[in-house]
């Protein structure tokens, strides 16, 4: 018994003889594990860097964080018809294989021009000095619709760069907008190119309704129209018009009011049953708008009342009727004018931006 109990730590010293320490390269990561390797095995360390881009990032008014959108799904690009035209890129956050079907499937669009100047140039372009290199918008889509955008910028930079062999493109941006609203884009990768990126700024449709924005862009007023009604003015100052009356549903008001007119000068529909009449407000034709406190005239200094009007400086009508009677009204205006009631005419007006449209036929 004796002789096996020798023999039994015999072996557990062999073992022990054979432990010995290993020199071993210990790393630490940032969230508390740890990897080992075997010295002898490292054959060398170094250190470098490698590119995570973070595609688009959007910080709204309010937000602190920025919302991630890590993946750009495309990047378009429209090149210039014309040597020393600038070149347009631009992306949407949704899925999408066009322009065209970017707004339905996204919850942001960015549309980027940038001059020859300064494309693929080696410096940055400094957004806030260099506004004649390029322009850029960040578009709001709500229901496949444009819901609003931000386009005036206030600082930022802006970095591009071809790689000439594989013809990928490199765009680093971040911007801060005068709504407060900051973006950042981090991309790499080939952009697809495109006849035109019209798809990603749908034409808004209306129904019966009138929209009042403030000058930031926000909407202050919104309202259904309920009746509308022609009445015929003879013995305007512009001369023999038509007034155009739009009521609202109850409770609903446009510039705190309840209603709201247009007037005409007749010589400017006579044609209306065959081509609409597209009236730029801005050339005096002969047009009156009351929208509450908004009150703006289209007239030449031919009218005796010339003097005391706010003279539209902007803004578009559109009138057609059709062969049933139904009318299609479209008006689009600022709230800017000139006023020639002071010593020398100057431009006045607070900015707030009317839309109205109308489809239909008269009580």
């Amino acid at each position: 018994m004796k002789k096996h109990i020798i023999s039994a730590l015999a072996v557990l010293c062999s073992f022990c003889a054979m432990a010995e320490d290993e020199e071993v390269m210990i790393v630490s990561l940032s969230d508390g594990t740890t990897a080992a390797y075997p010295v002898e095995t490292v054959e060398s360390v170094t250190f470098g860097t490698r590119r995570i881009a973070r595609d688009f990032a959007i910080t709204e008014k309010g937000e602190d964080t920025p919302r991630l959108f890590p993946t750009l799904h495309a990047m378009w690009r429209v090149n210039p018809a014309e040597t020393g035209q600038p070149t347009t890129f631009a992306f949407a956050t949704g899925s999408a294989d066009s322009p065209d079907d970017a707004p339905a499937a996204s919850e942001y669009g960015v549309i980027l021009t940038i001059s020859p100047s300064k494309l693929y140039a080696s410096g940055a372009v400094d957004l806030a000095s260099e506004t004649g290199s390029y322009t850029l918008s960040v578009i709001r889509y709500a229901d496949g619709a444009v819901d609003s955008s931000s386009e005036k910028v206030t600082e930022g930079s802006l970095t591009t760069a071809l790689d000439r062999k594989t013809r990928r493109v490199t765009i680093q941006l971040n911007a801060t907008f005068d709504d407060e609203t900051v973006i950042a884009i981090d991309y790499e990768g080939l952009p697809a190119d495109v006849d035109n990126i019209d798809g990603l700024t749908p034409a808004p449709v209306y129904g019966n309704e009138a929209f009042f924005y403030n000058p930031d862009g926000k909407l202050s007023g919104h309202a259904d129209i309920e009746k509308f009604k022609i009445t015929a003015k003879p013995y305007n100052s512009m001369g023999a018009s038509t007034e155009f009356a739009f009521t609202y549903a109850p409770n609903q008001y446009i510039n705190g009011d309840s209603e709201s007119k247009i007037t005409v000068v007749n010589t400017l529909l006579e044609d209306i049953d065959n081509a609409p009449a597209v009236i730029n407000l801005a050339e005096g034709l002969g047009v009156e708008l009351r929208f509450g406190a908004m009150q703006i005239s289209s007239i030449d200094e031919s009218d005796p009342s010339f003097m005391y009007k706010n003279i539209a400086d902007n803004g578009l009508l559109t009138i057609s009727r059709d062969a049933d009677g139904t009318y299609h009204l479209m008006l689009d205006v600022v709230n800017t004018y000139t006023s020639y009631m002071g010593a020398t005419p100057s431009q006045a007006g607070s900015h707030e931006h009317l839309i109205l449209n109308f489809d239909g036929t008269p009580e």
